[in-house]
């Protein structure tokens, strides 16, 4: 299922863990996994810059100012992009699964971002990015491949270098979503190959899941070659915390959850239960919409 994949990459933070899970999934699944500078801002220009873009405004009027300011855009794009390019090409070489990385141009965000975005991701079978994607260009990213495609996606806060997919301990969030079930089902090549598959529920009260229900997820997971084991979190003020407590103690790798979403005047807003998670950034999770 996993043949394509796209990680978006930035010069903000600490992107190993995005572009580890990456190497290690194309390596389990005999995959490629595409790498691209991202970036959508102008970093403040430096003084003789701003200097000359202010003279030439005075001079020669707006337009040819903000040519100027387009310019050195550019060549900060450049050289950013060239910059992170060297980390990666130092990065992937750590990396197990390092080979099946290739670098591919960069992607100029500046303008219509989501479209962009979605675009991109429509064409590969899975996004990884790490949290310390600048938040601009994760908000993007969330809302451009997520919501927009029907595309899972990956988000990374921590992964060794050197882990496969065998040792790895999956969390399963679960609740009888359609959200959650597409979830499910995507991640099912990743959970066939994990060392350790929890389903986890929360008690809440009428829309707890039954014993019944739990036993069918249970052995549809086993047909898949798949032994996996409930668990249900009981008497919790915050269901969102609860769960996300219950991953660090089982030390997880991954936790696969359904990503919720309201829509108001025309944009996709993120429901609660799945914005604690992309704001607590303490989990790797991977979403379905």
């Amino acid at each position: 299922m996993y043949q394509s994949i796209f990680i978006p990459l930035s010069s903000n933070g600490d992107q190993l863990s995005a572009l580890a899970f990456g190497a290690a999934l194309a390596e389990a699944f005999d995959a490629g996994a595409e790498c691209a500078f991202t970036s959508k801002s102008l970093l403040l220009l430096e003084g003789e810059q701003s200097d000359k873009v202010s003279e030439i405004y005075r001079k020669e009027g707006y337009t040819a100012s903000q040519n100027l300011v387009e310019k050195f855009y550019q060549e900060q794009f450049a050289k950013r992009a060239k910059q992170v390019q060297q980390w990666f090409e130092l990065s992937k070489e750590k990396l197990a699964g390092g080979r099946r990385l290739v670098w591919r141009d960069s992607l100029d965000l500046f303008g219509e971002t989501a479209e962009q975005v979605r675009d991109e991701c429509s064409f590969h079978d899975l996004t990884i990015a790490s949290y310390d994607l600048s938040i601009s260009i994760l908000d993007d990213v969330v809302t451009g491949a997520l919501f927009a495609t029907g595309r899972p996606m990956v988000l990374m806060h921590s992964f060794p270098e050197d882990k496969d997919l065998s040792k790895l301990t999956v969390v399963l969030a679960w609740k009888f979503t359609p959200q959650t079930l597409r979830a499910q089902w995507l991640a099912l090549p990743i959970m066939k190959k994990a060392g350790k598959v929890l389903i986890a529920n929360v008690n809440e009260g009428e829309e707890t899941p039954s014993t019944e229900e739990l036993a069918k997820l249970t052995a549809y997971l086993k047909r898949h070659g798949i032994n996996a084991h409930s668990h249900t979190i009981s008497n919790v003020k915050s269901p969102a915390a609860a769960l996300e407590q219950y991953y660090t103690e089982q030390k997880a790798d991954l936790m696969v959850m359904g990503a919720y979403s309201h829509s108001r005047l025309r944009e996709m807003v993120l429901g609660g239960f799945t914005r604690h998670f992309l704001n607590s950034r303490t989990c790797n999770l991977m979403l379905a919409h």
